[in-house]
């Protein structure tokens, strides 16, 4: 992965083509939870030009569109989703398993987790900690969930699908 972001920063040098990342951190803001992870979510959807009312639909390029490099590499690892890079070390970058065991519901959600880390968590890349935070995890997890679709989209969406294995007669 290392040489994948050095490799793809040299591509950017050399073609002119590096994008400025377009979300704000909102680390340290106000208290951790998922009120901010909320929060954040919906400015960044907005920031990215989504409505209110409209489900993300291509999470890799709007995060491509947004100055964050995606990487997608295949794992054989039912224990590892993805990672993100923070700007300091070549990114913003987000890594996603896309190991054919695992759903691609988790792979998106694993790409939106990963960037609620990185406007949640920036300070956390300054560390040498290897352990996750719990509470950072359930906040890029409330962060993914609004941020791919907020309630009010998600109860449209799911009245408009008639249930499974029901006939009607």
């Amino acid at each position: 992965m290392g040489r994948w972001i050095d490799d793809y920063c040299a591509l950017e040098e050399l073609t002119g083509a590096r994008r400025a990342f377009r979300l704000q951190a909102v680390a340290g803001e106000t208290v951790a939870g998922k009120d901010r992870a909320v929060r954040a979510a919906r400015i960044a959807r907005a920031t990215l030009g989504l409505t209110v009312d409209e489900p993300v639909r291509d999470i890799c390029g709007l995060l491509d569109s947004a100055g964050v490099k995606v990487f997608l590499k295949p794992v054989a690892s039912d224990g590892f989703f993805g990672l993100s890079v923070g700007p300091a070390e070549g990114g913003p970058a987000v890594v996603v398993n896309t190991w054919e065991r695992i759903s691609v519901e988790r792979w998106i959600f694993s790409v939106a987790h990963e960037l609620g880390h990185l406007l949640l968590h920036l300070e956390a890349y300054e560390t040498e900690q290897d352990e996750e935070d719990i509470a950072h995890e359930r906040e890029a997890d409330a962060f993914a969930a609004e941020f791919l679709m907020p309630d009010g989209v998600f109860w449209r969406e799911w009245g408009a699908t008639p249930p499974r294995g029901h006939r009607t007669t």
